[in-house]
């Protein structure tokens, strides 16, 4: 693993962590993951070698990037799902501190509930068992690169250190993840034309101008032999 690109391995650790949130590509690690695509690559460059050198070119790059593609869809069905449950579960920690709970029992309780954050919080709070469970929260927290989960466990350590205002503090934030996830929703509805655009060059225009461009080369080429 020490010959991989350190920003691939790390791409490609938090695109798995977040498919298999969702029961997809289990088992498998960043290095396994990049030996998939890598032998994809392989398989590629031998099925489409014999055809001409730009079929061979077009077979690398399909091979290598589709276990890209299919990994990276089911991450981002993953982290839409854990971002879309993150404000409830923010209003319901506001609302459980404002009763008079602790912030470590209020913690509890959400771990408590069903869905994808919560099972988040239930895994993160049984590692750190014996631990000061707010700093690994907060580590743990900066790994899904999610800036609004660290930001609510920054706050809560914060807020458990003076325990002044908790609840409304934590109110706020809940406010501004509900007010930020629906802005984000409204720019992937704007967004999806263009997200289109990769995909048909890839899978039919590529292999349109491949199929054309790979015998007229090769006619060209035959005129200077």
């Amino acid at each position: 693993s020490r010959y991989l690109p350190a920003a691939l391995l790390a791409r490609t650790r938090r695109q798995l962590y977040w498919a298999q949130r969702k029961g997809a590509w289990l088992g498998w690690d960043e290095v396994s993951f990049t030996g998939l695509r890598l032998a994809g690559a392989t398989l590629g460059l031998l099925l489409m070698a014999p055809s001409s050198p730009a079929m061979a070119v077009a077979g690398v790059v399909l091979g290598g990037w589709l276990p890209g593609l299919l990994l990276a869809g089911r991450a981002r069905r993953g982290e839409r799902a854990f971002r879309r449950e993150l404000p409830h579960l923010a209003h319901l920690l506001a609302m459980l501190v404002a009763s008079g709970l602790s912030v470590a029992q209020a913690l509890e309780r959400i771990a408590a509930q069903p869905g994808l954050a919560s099972g988040w919080f239930a895994e993160r709070l049984a590692q750190a068992r014996g631990q000061r469970p707010l700093e690994l929260l907060l580590r743990r927290a900066q790994e899904t690169g999610i800036a609004e989960l660290a930001n609510l466990i920054a706050q809560l350590g914060e807020l458990e250190r003076t325990g002044t205002g908790v609840e409304v503090v934590l109110e706020g934030l809940a406010t501004d993840m509900s007010t930020a996830y629906r802005a984000e929703v409204l720019r992937r509805a704007k967004a999806i034309g263009s997200q289109l655009i990769l995909p048909i060059l890839v899978f039919y225009l590529l292999p349109y101008l491949v199929a054309i461009g790979a015998p007229m080369a090769a006619s060209i080429l035959g005129l200077f032999q």
